[in-house]
């Protein structure tokens, strides 16, 4: 009993001595990184670079006498920035204005209108393909969303504070490290199949080298002349 157990160890350790061949090691390396370069070009060249800018609205409610009256009602109007920031009509007209292809949908999923909590402060954030065209659309838009609060409910109390002057770019990192995975398990699972099924088709005895079996003998196969004759008849 002793002497399989050791024969397993040894065994099991031969395997793992044999997988740490530097050899095979510098292979997966070797692919790992083409993998990761490769990955990274498809990145560049499938993920579009995006941009994004800031703009922060200050809401100040001031027609009542009463302190706490003025601040409660800065943060309703706060809050309907918020609710109104996928408005139809305002994202169709600053797209009219802004000259994009995009549609309203594509415009909201790039927008966001969130207020800061326990303040009376909007922050609005657009991403764009461009540094210009982000600037631009953060600009215009805001304005119509403004304009639309101030004709439908009223409200004129609100004043933009602070705006990015230059947009940042979005990292796309995430992106290109899944490119890469999904690239890696692709040629992983291609050199699987191709190991597993080699499609090879043995025609005489020479085919059968790459199995390193010794081949024993070959049977031919003769035609029958007399099947042939009847069907010439």
């Amino acid at each position: 009993m002793e002497n399989k157990e050791k024969d397993f160890f040894a065994e099991l350790l031969n395997r793992i001595i044999s997988f740490l061949d530097p050899k095979k090691i510098a292979i997966v390396l070797a692919f790992a990184v083409f993998a990761g370069l490769l990955g990274f070009c498809a990145g560049e060249l499938f993920v579009k670079k995006e941009y994004r800018t800031y703009m922060t609205i200050g809401v100040l409610y001031r027609n009542s006498q009463y302190k706490n009256d003025n601040l409660s009602k800065s943060h309703h109007i706060a809050d309907i920035f918020e609710a109104l920031y996928d408005n139809v009509h305002t994202v169709e007209e600053t797209l009219k204005e802004m000259n994009s292809k995009r549609t309203v949908k594509e415009f909201v999923r790039n927008t966001k209108v969130q207020r800061e909590e326990k303040t009376v402060l909007v922050k609005i954030s657009y991403t764009d393909y461009t540094p210009e065209d982000a600037l631009n659309g953060i600009d215009i838009y805001s304005k119509n969303l403004c304009e639309s609060i101030k004709e439908n409910l009223g409200y004129d109390c609100f004043e933009v504070l602070s705006r990015s002057s230059s947009p940042s770019m979005i990292n796309h990192t995430k992106k290109a490290v899944l490119i890469a995975v999904l690239i890696e398990l692709f040629i992983a699972l291609a050199i699987i199949v191709i190991r597993v099924f080699p499609g090879v088709v043995v025609i005489t005895g020479k085919d059968l080298g790459d199995f390193e079996q010794p081949v024993l003998g070959e049977v031919f196969s003769v035609p029958d002349l007399n099947v042939e004759a009847e069907e010439e008849e």
